[in-house]
């Protein structure tokens, strides 16, 4: 019912035919009862799925149902259309091709997955995670690339790390360093400069809305932002634990032990587009609210809030209740 949930559902279900609810299917809609108690491979909800009908078209294209689905709810019918006793259904349950749902990944506990299998007659990965792309790869049907030579191997982990090509003289050095630990020292040292920072920092900056003007038609600088910038740049290059990469964006003025780098962490709140001349203040104070919760909920929790400003949500598990 996932699939049907998407229009009859809500407190306007199309066609006035809620089928979140057992006595909503038997209530039926518009076009009468959904279903037929006496008849039921009858049914009127069976006789549109089959007729492709249902879904709707959608741009003019039709949706017809897997007909592993559609035997499904035949199925579901044919037995009387079973209900448990009480049970609501909720379109925002389960993630779908077109939606995500309660289970959404990012929703859920962390843990620690147990790495595939390695094939039969294929090479133990090196590492874990190596295991992972290996299935990946072999799902596909595709083959490991050859293992790169020293001279590919330090530009391509260089400009990874740094973003920035190694010099002749450090290319040259790895060359020749033919201790077994020759690759972790190179890694380890490309981890300790600070332009890992400068080079990784930028894509938090990105998921943060950074930018160093308020935009709109005048577009002027905003002042000491930058001091945010260096902030995200110490987070990477000291390590910072990923909670507390967080919580001091989030709350670094509140922390018991905050500090003039905590206060400036919250900048992240304070990033959005800013106009200082609002036809409405006041209203103007909730576009900014807004852009506060959409930022955080889309940095931290991988979902988007916005759309449930003025309705439920189209796509992610959020209500507008």
């Amino acid at each position: 019912m996932r699939r049907c949930l998407e229009c009859h559902a809500g407190a306007e279900p199309a066609g006035r035919l809620n089928l979140t609810s057992e006595q909503g299917l038997h209530a039926g809609g518009d076009s009468g009862p959904a279903f037929d108690p006496v008849h039921p491979d009858q049914s009127l909800l069976g006789r549109r799925v089959d007729a492709g009908e249902m879904p709707p078209r959608r741009q003019g294209h039709p949706q017809p149902l897997p007909r592993a689905e559609v035997d499904t709810l035949r199925a579901w019918l044919a037995h009387g259309a079973p209900w448990s006793p009480g049970r609501t259904l909720d379109a925002f349950e389960n993630t779908t091709d077109r939606r995500a749902g309660r289970d959404w990944w990012s929703l859920q506990p962390v843990q620690d997955p147990t790495p595939p299998n390695t094939p039969a007659r294929t090479p133990i990965p090196p590492h874990p995670i190596d295991a992972f792309i290996r299935r990946e790869l072999t799902r596909e049907g595709w083959q490991p690339a050859p293992p790169a030579d020293r001279r590919t191997l330090i530009r391509r982990v260089s400009v990874d790390l740094i973003g920035l090509p190694p010099s002749f003289a450090e290319i040259e050095a790895f060359v020749q360093d033919r201790s077994p630990r020759a690759y972790e020292t190179l890694v380890d040292r490309l981890l300790d400069s600070p332009h890992f920072g400068e080079r990784w920092a930028r894509h938090w900056l990105d998921v943060a809305r950074y930018a160093e003007t308020c935009g709109y038609e005048r577009d002027q600088p905003k002042p000491h932002v930058w001091k945010y910038r260096d902030w995200v740049v110490r987070a990477f290059n000291s390590d910072l634990p990923y909670d507390r990469f967080i919580v001091e964006q989030l709350a670094g003025d509140e922390l018991p032990d905050r500090t003039e780098s905590t206060v400036a962490a919250t900048t992240f709140l304070r990033l959005g587009t800013w106009n200082d001349e609002p036809n409405d203040p006041e209203e103007y104070k909730y576009e900014r609210l807004e852009d506060m919760v959409h930022a955080t909920s889309t940095a931290f929790l991988g979902v988007t809030v916005k759309c449930a400003r003025c309705h439920d949500h189209k796509f992610d598990p959020i209500t507008q209740v």
